[in-house]
């Protein structure tokens, strides 16, 4: 698809994506997918854009564990190898959260309840 064709997510419409507990955001490099989440193999919904702005937020926001990240595995598409996934923090799924992490991720609405 054209990148001027493709949809520009906003960081609202990013949360929206994180918190719903069917689709996750992969990244790769400049090229991001929203994608199907919970079964073994993930599968890409749409072909999106986000903005320097909104996706230096969410490198920092994972960096700093708000939000998860980890190497994208398993995808049914012909994203390469090197493709990352973000997601909110799920307990139970992924490793250990902090405290104070979970305390940012709950006020910006990315937390899922303990």
């Amino acid at each position: 698809m054209k990148e001027e064709q493709l949809k520009e997510l906003t960081f609202d419409e990013i949360r929206k994506i994180l918190i719903d507990p069917f689709r996750v955001l992969v990244q790769e490099g400049t090229w991001a997918y929203i994608c199907t989440y919970g079964s073994e193999t993930i599968e890409v919904i749409e072909e999106v854009k986000i903005n320097k702005v909104a996706l230096n937020f969410l490198v920092d926001l994972a960096e700093g564990q708000i939000v998860f990240k980890d190497k994208c595995e398993n995808i049914k598409s012909d994203i390469p190898n090197k493709a990352c996934f973000y997601d909110i923090w799920r307990h139970g799924v992924y490793s250990e959260q902090s405290d104070y992490a979970y305390d940012i991720a709950s006020t910006i609405g990315l937390a899922e309840a303990k």
